[in-house]
């Protein structure tokens, strides 16, 4: 899938460590994971479901408030990819990002399209 190419594309410009913006060209904090897409990701597979403690279980308590319960989101992560970003600030927080709300990246710099409001914690 086309979408799916360019998005690892783009994804595999960002290493570890750099920097992350937002659209409005604020700083978020800094790359400390990056999951390439995924076309096969399918959260209710059981024969792909790596069980409890996983990237998925970790997702869904990201996404869905500590609940546990796998949703469309981090199906949908797990498929087209995205950056975990321990973000700067007053509380530190881990934020994530797909691969389409990246817009680019320069040098060790990664501009997102989105602010920092639209990111998921």
């Amino acid at each position: 899938m086309a979408m799916d190419h360019n998005a690892n594309e783009m994804l595999k410009q960002v290493t570890e460590g750099m920097q992350v913006v937002d659209s409005n060209g604020e700083d978020v904090g800094k790359v400390t994971f990056v999951h390439f897409t995924d076309e096969g990701a399918a959260t209710n597979n059981p024969a792909q479901d790596p069980g409890e403690g996983s990237l998925i279980d970790d997702l869904a308590e990201a996404f869905t408030g500590g609940s546990g319960q796998r949703d469309e989101m981090d199906e949908r992560l797990l498929r087209q990819g995205f950056i975990k970003i321990d973000a700067t600030g007053v509380i530190d927080d881990e934020k994530y990002v797909t691969s389409g709300q990246v817009a680019g990246v320069s040098g060790d710099t990664v501009r997102l399209t989105i602010s920092k409001d639209g990111m998921y914690s």
